[in-house]
């Protein structure tokens, strides 16, 4: 929502504007998205709109497989690595001392 007096521009949300706009960056997958500091928020009715669907254990799992899977992959690809880096020195090691 927005009003307009004169050349002043005032912008403001309502908790239905909220829900809408975490709705449509969840429903179009965005990795987030932005709210203007919401000062007047003195019972924080618009905050808690913005979080209304992260109670939902759905969700939590969602960002637990985002943090994990990461993390898995590359303790995957260091493990790989080392392996590699580690058969590589024995058998240059043991040409070394069959010489």
């Amino acid at each position: 929502m927005s009003q307009i007096n004169g050349s002043v521009w005032i912008g403001y949300d309502d908790v239905k504007a909220i829900r809408t706009k975490v709705f449509y960056a969840r429903e179009k997958r965005l990795l987030g998205y932005k709210v203007w500091h919401a000062s007047n928020d003195d019972n924080w009715v618009l905050s808690k709109a913005a979080q209304e669907d992260e109670k939902d254990p759905r969700n939590k799992r969602q960002q637990l497989l985002v943090i994990l899977l990461p993390i898995a992959a590359t303790f995957t690809l260091v493990l790989v690595s080392a392996t590699w880096y580690l058969r590589k020195g024995a058998r240059r090691n043991k040409g070394w001392m069959d010489d």
